[in-house]
């Protein structure tokens, strides 16, 4: 039988000699940039530590560096403001039309639970 491979966790902790501190000092470092999340873990992964991207969000919100819009939030009107863009140059692309309603079904949906939770201000504005 042949023996199962490590997995990508088990090798960044071999691999990982960095302390909490010094990763928590490269994720704020990174997010002074304006990186999301994902993009956070993206460059982490390049020096060999691996760390999921839930756990770098709250790493951020615990050194006080919370940003105004969460990140899925922020990308979902980034996409619809180009799909409106979009739209005013091609008024007969129903199929567009019909994505961006999606959308903006998305962020409404979105921006209650944030408000809900008080991750957005109560008077939070699409």
């Amino acid at each position: 039988m042949a023996k199962a491979k490590k997995t990508k966790e088990k090798e960044a902790k071999k691999i990982s000699k960095a302390s909490k501190e010094e990763i928590e000092e490269m994720i704020a470092k990174l997010s002074k940039q304006e990186l999301t999340a994902a993009k956070i873990g993206l460059e982490l992964k390049k020096d060999g530590i691996y760390i999921k991207g839930d756990k770098i969000s709250k790493i951020i919100e615990k050194l006080g560096m919370k940003k105004p819009v969460p990140d899925d939030l922020a990308d979902l009107v980034k996409k619809a403001e180009s799909l409106k863009k979009h739209f005013a140059k091609n008024k007969k692309d129903m199929v567009a039309k019909r994505g961006l309603q999606i959308i903006e079904a998305r962020i409404r949906k979105l921006s209650s639970y944030y408000k809900k939770s008080k991750k957005l201000p109560s008077n939070w504005t699409y």
